[in-house]
C-alpha cells in the first residue's frame, strides 16, 4: 500500500501523518524510517519485495525526503510496485507536482491533499458606498456609512 499525503498546509498534514503512522504502525509489523540518501532505483526494489524477520509487513516511512524533482521521477516511476507491495509505505511530502500525483493515483496510491484555503484580502467595508450614498443625497445614510468607516 502507499499512501502519499502532501500540499502546503504543513500544520494539517503532519497531524494527518502522525494519525496515520500511529494507525498504520499498529498493523504492521515493523516500522523503519529511511533516511535522506537512500533513495534510488534499488532502494524502491529492494523495498517493494522485502519482508519482515518473522514474515509481518514493513511500514517504510518517508518523511519530506522526496525534495529532488529525481526522487520524485524515481517514485512515480516504482508506484505501482508499492502500491501492490505488501509492505507499507507512507510518504510525507510538502511539495508535489500535481502531474506526479496524478500518475501515482492512477497506480492504485493513495493521496490526500492539505492546502492552505486562500483568505479573503477584500476589506470589510466598502469605500464606494459613500459615494453612492452622497450621491443619492441620502444624508442619514451617508452620516451612518461614515461613523462605519
Amino acid at each position: 500500500m502507499l499512501h502519499v499525503i502532501y500540499g502546503k498546509d504543513r500544520e494539517k498534514g503532519r497531524t494527518r501523518f502522525r494519525v496515520l503512522r500511529e494507525e498504520l504502525g499498529k498493523k504492521s509489523g515493523e516500522e523503519r524510517a529511511v533516511l535522506e540518501g537512500e533513495i534510488d532505483m534499488d532502494f524502491f526494489d529492494t523495498a517493494a519485495h522485502s519482508q519482515g524477520l518473522f514474515g509481518g509487513a514493513t511500514l517504510f516511512v518517508f518523511d519530506c525526503l522526496l525534495d529532488k524533482k529525481k526522487e520524485q521521477e524515481i517514485l512515480v516511476a516504482h508506484s505501482e510496485e508499492l502500491a501492490a507491495s505488501p509492505n507499507l509505505f507512507l510518504i510525507f511530502e510538502p511539495f508535489l507536482e500535481k502531474s506526479m500525483v496524478e500518475e501515482m493515483k492512477g497506480t492504485g496510491a493513495i493521496a490526500e491533499e492539505f492546502s492552505i484555503a486562500k483568505k479573503d484580502t477584500r476589506p470589510d467595508f466598502n469605500i464606494f458606498s459613500l459615494g453612492d450614498a452622497l450621491g443619492k443625497r441620502g444624508k442619514k445614510e451617508l452620516w451612518v456609512l461614515y461613523q462605519e468607516a
